[in-house]
């Protein structure tokens, strides 16, 4: 029988226990792309979710605008063509009201309704129109 400290100087040369270093340096350098990847998509998917909340609250706007126009009396319509602004949108944000008869500018039973709201987007402008006719009941 041996003496005890060549068994466990023997069991260490035979076993081998963790990583090498290479393989370290090696997970590491994946690990590192991994995530740098991660952060770069996140600032993208940012932009996006921003791109579509403002494209959603422009679509509630315009909707908002032709409902109360739906609301009034249809005497009143030719008054409410216009410009203004709405504070939920960005700063710079236009909403244009156009009334007009429809066919004709004569017609007084029908109106065509047309709402455009635009605002400041990345380095242009969203622009989105909705569209409608409004007739006397």
């Amino acid at each position: 029988m041996l003496p005890p400290t060549i068994l466990v100087t023997r069991g260490l040369r035979t076993r081998r226990c963790g990583f090498t270093l290479v393989e370290v340096l090696a997970a590491a350098a994946l690990l590192s792309i991994g995530l740098l990847a991660v952060v770069a998509t996140s600032g993208t998917a940012r932009e996006y979710h921003r791109r579509a909340a403002l494209l959603s609250v422009g679509r509630a706007v315009a909707q908002n605008r032709i409902e109360k126009l739906r609301s009034m009396p249809v005497s009143s319509l030719p008054a409410q063509a216009g410009t203004a602004s709405d504070p939920v949108l960005p700063k710079g944000n236009s909403v244009v009201t156009t009334v007009s008869g429809y066919p004709t500018a004569d017609e007084t039973d029908l109106y065509r309704v047309v709402v455009r709201v635009s605002w400041p987007e990345g380095g242009g402008t969203r622009t989105i129109t909705y569209e409608t006719l409004i007739a006397r009941k």
